[in-house]
């Protein structure tokens, strides 16, 4: 009974307000050392070291120097207030006077507040300020409380404060060099201006005067006058943590021009870049997060650049973060023999819509311990040039975790991951992924490999091999291999999932139960995976050997008469082809019109050496014996064309003379405008065109006809290998080509 009545004491005494609030039912509440109030009480309860006021004022409530000056107030550490409503919220002079062991001040306040100049006095060991979402707070009186013109620090032990979008119903904060110089501590190790409207904000003298701050936090916020002149790298390199992302900089830092930044064919120093102090001023602090700098309507595209690291960077960035800036493609080469990008540990990239990333722009980052290309367009360069997606993290052997998830993928190459051997994560999820072709035999340190969300309906036994190995490479190993396949339509309705479902149920890797795996059983019902679906697909495997048994009878007799038709159709197929090439060979023995010659060989006369020495006599003397004709069946422009004739007449009459076009393509090919218009003139004649590539070109140097003879037909290649020149394929192939093109 005495424990009661005390209780029923220490209530009524704080039912007493010493602020002028009306409040329907006044609580309070303690858990462990902190109470929650929706008013301010008189006194606290012994033990409490955290109180969190949650007001909704009915009429104006002042804060005064006798607030929290009875008992309990001064062993508080932590006081956080949630103030809303339509009234008035005043911290007058002294208010906080009696919380002698405050460290952490929260003062989260919606409605209209009023901080009088001695708000802040007698908060001498606060080490945390937290203004945000003060949207109604001005910023004059904010700052005029927390300085006021006697140029003193009215809390000398701060190192922490919150600022985050306070100010946003009044005009923008100033930020300049006096309210830096008299009102921040420079003991501040934390400055959050997130979401902020900044009149004015003086980088230089943030930097350079707080000396001590390791995160600043300005992402989200509009700037509308921004200094930062006279930064170097020994101002900055204590900053562990900077955020500008999402950031609206002045139009004279980042102008505002919609539309595609285009860089093509660039080549330079990066000692040689104006603006290389500021990059890598800006690149030194350990965290730098820029996602969402640049606007929108602006998109960054670059075409086969390159960069000579020819000075050693300095960067100090380990972290660096750049999602939402429209970097559609990364065709750019670092050349780093001397330096390279050494500091950099985790890139994050995603959400760019990023089209193509060159293997050579990640190869002088060696030390990258984790990227993220999550949320990209990353399937455009597999299906544009497979052998540099392949080769996309080659250069990465320190990877540890790779995120490749939501890129639209419908395969990965079989050795996309050979050189990441200290590879621990491979997020593939969200993809268009069928079957598992890729390698993870070398990855002995492998935890987890995500493959949810993707179109897997069942593996075949190529796929099933490849995840059985890391499984046989684990053995050996304490790491547990972790493989997720939720949100895939696995199909368990047909017999051939037999043998996938199999080694689903029963393989430790996949934790069907609490994956919650489902798969489309006959008749379309979902069935959760459990090893009765085995038995299921067990009665449709038997279910099939039955129809195939009773359909063998008749399916033989119908064997029977289709190999029949087909011996006949194929035997008059090829009597037809024979007979089509003997006229042919007999068209070019006549050697009339277009079968003069056989072929019209066009090649770059920069070219003309190679062309000699390896295609032209080959190709004529192959066709020669094939066709059983003794004369020249090749021709070229500087054999055949009449000098002092109109070019343009002599190169179509020609072409007109020959029944097959063969073009040696090469860098010199793509350049010459006669080469060009040799071939547009074949193409719209009609005749059939065979590319024959003597060294590789890129797509982008194509003609348009090029192109798409390219992306149609099946080419020649020659290939290099220790200065010999080979062809991939042999002439006879070649000429039996040729032979049954010509109509």
């Amino acid at each position: 009974m005495q424990g009661f009545f005390i209780v029923i004491i220490w209530w009524t005494l704080n039912t007493a307000e010493s602020v002028s609030t009306s409040i329907s039912e006044s609580t309070c509440n303690k858990v462990n050392t902190t109470v929650t109030c929706n008013y301010i009480p008189v006194s606290v309860p012994a033990g409490t070291v955290s109180v969190l006021l949650r007001l909704q004022l009915t009429n104006d409530t002042f804060l005064n120097s006798s607030t929290f000056t009875s008992s309990g107030w001064d062993k508080i550490s932590q006081i956080e207030f949630r103030v809303d409503g339509d009234y008035h919220f005043v911290l007058q002079d002294n208010c906080f006077n009696g919380l002698k062991e405050l460290r952490v001040l929260k003062l989260h306040i919606i409605c209209l507040v009023h901080l009088d100049l001695g708000s802040f006095e007698h908060l001498d060991n606060v080490e945390v300020l937290d203004m945000s979402d003060s949207v109604r707070l001005f910023p004059v009186e904010f700052i005029r409380a927390l300085g006021g013109n006697d140029k003193l620090v009215k809390l000398p032990t701060l190192t922490a404060l919150f600022l985050s979008r306070s100010f946003l119903y009044r005009t923008g904060l100033i930020l300049d060099d006096n309210v830096v110089h008299n009102l921040l501590s420079n003991k501040i190790s934390l400055l959050d201006m997130s979401s902020l409207q900044l009149s004015q904000m003086n980088l230089t003298s943030i930097v350079k005067r707080l000396k001590q701050l390791d995160m600043l936090n300005v992402s989200h916020a509009n700037l509308d006058n921004f200094e930062y002149y006279g930064i170097d790298q020994s101002d900055v390199i204590n900053i562990k943590s900077l955020d500008v992302s999402y950031i609206t900089f002045p139009k004279n830092i980042v102008p505002y021009l919609p539309g595609k930044i285009k860089a093509i064919n660039l080549v330079y120093n990066l000692s040689e870049r104006v603006e290389f102090e500021s990059l890598r001023n800006a690149l030194s602090p350990v965290t730098l997060n820029i996602s969402g700098i640049i606007p929108y309507p602006i998109s960054l595209w670059a075409w086969n650049c390159k960069v000579h690291i020819d000075i050693s960077p300095a960067f100090l960035t380990k972290t660096l973060v750049a999602r939402k800036n429209n970097i559609r493609r990364l065709d750019v080469s670092f050349i780093c023999d001397m330096f390279t990008f050494s500091s950099f540990e985790h890139i994050d990239i995603s959400d760019n819509d990023l089209e193509f990333i060159h293997p050579d722009f990640l190869s002088c980052i060696p030390n990258i311990r984790r990227i993220n290309l999550s949320n990209n367009l990353l399937f455009k360069m597999a299906r544009e040039n497979l052998y540099l997606f392949e080769n996309i993290l080659s250069g990465l052997k320190n990877l540890q975790h790779i995120d490749l998830s939501h890129n639209q993928l419908t395969d990965i190459p079989i050795d996309i991951f050979k050189y990441n051997e200290l590879v621990e994560e491979i997020d593939l999820s969200n993809n268009h992924l069928q079957q598992v072709r890729f390698a993870l035999t070398r990855q002995k340190r492998l935890r987890v490999l995500n493959l949810q969300g993707n179109k897997i309906k069942t593996l075949d036994p190529l796929s099933l091999n490849n995840l059985k190995d890391i499984h046989r490479l684990k053995k050996s190993t304490e790491h547990h291999v972790s493989i997720y396949l939720k949100d895939n339509p696995l199909d368990c309705s047909k017999c051939e999932a037999k043998t996938f479902f199999t080694w689903l149920t029963k393989s430790p890797n996949v934790d069907i139960s609490s994956q919650g795996l489902v798969c489309s059983g006959k008749n379309g019902h979902m069935e959760d995976v459990t090893e009765h679906v085995l038995d299921s697909i067990e009665e449709i495997c038997r279910r099939k050997t039955i129809i195939i048994a009773t359909s063998v009878s008749a399916g033989t007799v119908c064997v029977i008469l289709t190999i029949s038709y087909i011996l006949y159709f194929l035997q008059r197929e090829r009597a037809r082809e024979m007979l089509k090439k003997e006229n042919v060979i007999n068209l070019l023995r006549m050697g009339d019109g277009q079968y003069e010659f056989v072929v019209f060989l066009a090649y770059s006369s920069e070219d003309e050496e190679f062309v000699n020495v390896n295609i032209l006599h080959q190709l004529n003397e192959s066709l020669k014996l094939m066709t059983d004709i003794d004369r020249n069946l090749v021709c070229t422009g500087d054999l055949n064309l009449r000098p002092g004739f109109y070019l343009h007449n002599e190169t179509y009459s020609l072409l007109n003379k020959a029944s097959v076009i063969i073009a040696a393509v090469s860098n010199n090919f793509c350049n010459s405008v006669n080469c060009q218009n040799e071939l547009d003139q074949a193409h719209v004649n009609g005749k059939p065109i065979i590319l024959m590539f003597i060294e590789h070109v890129e797509q982008e140097l194509m003609s348009r006809t090029m192109k798409e003879l390219y992306q149609r037909n099946v080419r020649i290649v020659w290939t290099h290998e220790n200065g010999e020149c080979r062809m991939k394929t042999t002439w006879d192939n070649v000429c039996t080509s040729i032979l049954e093109l010509i109509e």
